[in-house]
């Protein structure tokens, strides 16, 4: 007992529920790989890089009221004239501007499948989301580590 005639409080460690465990199994390493395969398929399928003119932009409204820009890129193919839209959006009005030529991926087999050839239009996604399922996975295995 302490002098003033109280219990000394102790601290009490909490643990995981089983649910938050099962959580942490399926997310982490789910993002993990969801992850590392657009990387593949950003280098697999997105496989013939080319030189393009932007002939125009859209402008698009979307749901978050935030306005987006994408580009409509025309470039040449083994002597055939293509053009298609970018699967990639700006919402910087500045990025795009219609004359101006850039190096973009596509698919050989699906032309419409195009993106500029650079690093945020191509990797944006993979850079966000891969620290965060590393952190997930990483305390999935520290948690099934830890002493039950």
């Amino acid at each position: 007992m302490s002098q003033s005639g109280q219990q000394p409080t102790t601290l009490k460690v909490i643990k995981p529920q089983p649910i938050f465990k099962i959580l942490l199994l399926l997310v982490g390493p789910g993002l993990l790989l969801v992850s590392l395969g657009m990387i593949g398929w950003i280098h697999f399928s997105l496989s013939e890089v080319a030189d393009a003119r932007i002939v125009s932009i859209e402008q698009s409204d979307e749901r978050t009221g935030r306005i987006a820009y994408t580009p409509e890129f025309s470039w040449s193919f083994h002597g055939n004239q293509l053009q298609a839209f970018s699967q990639y959006a700006s919402h910087d009005k500045r990025e795009f501007n219609v004359g101006q030529t850039l190096e973009i991926r596509f698919h050989p087999d699906n032309p419409d499948m195009v993106s500029p050839n650079t690093f945020w239009s191509l990797y944006g996604f993979t850079t966000l989301t891969l620290p965060v399922s590393l952190a997930l996975t990483l305390s999935m295995f520290y948690l099934y580590r830890r002493k039950k």
